[in-house]
């Protein structure tokens, strides 16, 4: 019987190691991958302000199978359905840059990591008039890399309002 109970207590703190050091395993980024996913962040609005490589510029910071949730039903799943979103934006963009992402927030998740951005859009204005913001939000990302480097994997984007989960965090405080 003695060998049983050691045998089971052993069995036990092993297991205990085992959980305590993968909860100490963290996921951690480099410096240069915060690097790299900043430059993703710039090629994401250069590409769909200046329609770089007839729209895969903007579609390529995506995955393959990259969604991009702009709420209300409108969703993208896929490089052909992104390019068709990028198409459609080009039809009404003069090739003068207006969108701006700001604050970027990345933090290491157990899939690469999550990010988020505030976005506002400047359009050109006419010539005289001043310029104006014309429209604000939030991204919320989860960001991965991938052979190409790293691309969002989702990116859902709250129109003129803050996402959920810093709504939550800012009325708890």
């Amino acid at each position: 019987m003695k060998k049983w109970t050691i045998a089971a207590v052993l069995a036990a703190v092993a297991g205990l190691s085992v959980g305590v050091l993968g909860e100490q395993k963290k996921a951690t980024l480099t410096a240069l991958d915060y690097a790299e996913i900043n430059q993703l962040y710039i090629r994401y609005n250069y590409g769909i302000d200046t329609h770089g490589d007839n729209g895969m510029q903007w579609a390529g910071t995506f995955t393959k199978d990259g969604v991009f949730d702009l709420g209300g039903g409108k969703k993208f799943v896929g490089r052909e359905a992104l390019l068709g979103f990028a198409h459609g934006v080009a039809k009404g963009n003069n090739g003068a840059p207006h969108h701006f992402a700001t604050n970027i927030r990345i933090e290491p998740s157990a899939e690469g990591a999550v990010g988020s951005a505030y976005f506002f859009n400047v359009p050109t204005p006419e010539t005289g008039k001043p310029a104006s913001i014309t429209g604000t939000g939030v991204y919320e990302d989860v960001i991965v890399k991938t052979p190409e480097g790293w691309r969002f994997k989702q990116r859902t984007f709250y129109s003129n309002a803050l996402p959920p989960s810093m709504v939550n965090q800012v009325s708890s405080r």
